[in-house]
């Protein structure tokens, strides 16, 4: 128990109050001010509803993957950001190919996220940076298609991860929810 609490307090969502116990962050605020203002005033300006399979349906957040709303998304402040990060890089560092695992610095990083936050012991080699969850999966194929050739997922579940299995050849276990 002690380390869920732990965990919560190393992401911010809670803050340790000797005496008193744990408090409860105000997550919004903290998120409201990393924003510059602007960008805020920006995203509540031009917040619209992503269109619903069922329009009875009334969602305050929507979870769905892959339909982010470009009017929520604060521009002005990536543009910032990406200017920013490559305005440091070198002409040589921006032309030639880094590591297949990821960037070094960033897998330190997260390496020490880890062991703080998770008491996970690693090392940089052991981690690997993807594109993302398709580029990862791709890769586990590749890891265990000559030791299995099946592979139990939820049903219903990502429709995208089941593609990839059964494109790598793998004969798919749906296990229901519920």
């Amino acid at each position: 128990m002690e380390s869920a609490y732990l965990q919560l307090c190393s992401e911010g969502y809670i803050t340790s109050k000797a005496g008193s116990g744990f408090i409860v962050e105000n997550l919004e605020s903290n998120i409201i001010s990393k924003l510059k203002r602007e960008d805020f005033e920006h995203i509540k300006k031009h917040k619209k509803t992503l269109p619903r399979a069922n329009s009875e349906d009334n969602y305050k957040y929507d979870f769905q993957y892959g339909s982010l709303s470009a009017s929520d998304f604060p521009l002005s402040l990536w543009k910032k950001i990406s200017n920013k990060c490559l305005s440091a890089l070198s002409p040589e560092s921006m032309t030639s190919y880094n590591s297949s695992k990821g960037e070094l610095e960033l897998r330190i990083e997260i390496m020490k996220y880890l062991n703080r936050s998770r008491g996970v012991s690693c090392s940089p080699e052991q981690i690997i940076i993807s594109s993302g969850i398709e580029h990862c999966l791709s890769l586990i194929c590749q890891l265990f298609r000559h030791h299995f050739k099946e592979i139990a997922l939820e049903d219903p579940g990502y429709m995208g991860a089941r593609d990839i299995f059964i494109n790598n050849g793998y004969n798919i276990v749906p296990i229901g929810l519920g």
